[in-house]
């Protein structure tokens, strides 16, 4: 009887294990293809002091960015270059984009190395200076050291930092040809 209940409770445990996995493994399947269905946008930036950068998108092909398309990223400050990714919301696919790098006045100094799209299995990779190709400088707030390409507040005490604007018809060219599945 003993012997009985062991193997009974033996199998039961096989059987709820195996179980398991698959469900996480599944799990982990339709989050990653989930994930490949969303619109990115990395950058590879230098930014020492903690703060929070701003992603703007148009789905018309205009440039009337709102705030109620746009994405918000917190960025630990760091010594380094570092990799920061907004990913856009699903079933969102951007006609034109527009990059503000913060609002933190203690961020001095930014520099943008590089800009990555990816979107399903397809990723457009922008280093600098291939990124200038489809985006420009703010002039009205950004200036930018044309030997370092360290971008800075044009008025120091102003509260928005370096942005970057579309050049309209290359970017949504590019996108819209990126786009294509």
């Amino acid at each position: 009887m003993r012997t009985r209940f062991i193997i009974t409770t033996l199998l039961f445990t096989i059987v709820f294990t195996s179980c398991k996995n698959e469900t996480k493994e599944n799990s982990n399947e339709k989050k990653e293809d989930l994930n490949k269905e969303l619109f990115k946008v990395s950058l590879d930036l230098l930014m020492k002091k903690n703060d929070t950068i701003h992603l703007y998108y148009t789905e018309d092909g205009s440039i009337n960015f709102t705030e109620e398309s746009s994405v918000w990223l917190p960025v630990e400050g760091n010594q380094n270059n570092q990799l920061v990714t907004f990913n856009l919301p699903k079933d969102v696919y951007p006609t034109q984009l527009r990059i503000d790098l913060g609002v933190n006045k203690e961020n001095a100094e930014i520099k943008l190395s590089r800009i990555k799209m990816d979107y399903f299995d397809k990723s457009l990779d922008l280093p600098d200076p291939l990124f200038y190709t489809y985006f420009r400088i703010n002039s009205d707030i950004t200036v930018q050291d044309n030997q370092t390409k360290i971008l800075k507040r044009k008025n120091p005490s102003q509260r928005n930092g370096p942005s970057f604007y579309p050049h309209e018809k290359t970017l949504y060219q590019e996108l819209m040809k990126f786009g294509k599945k």
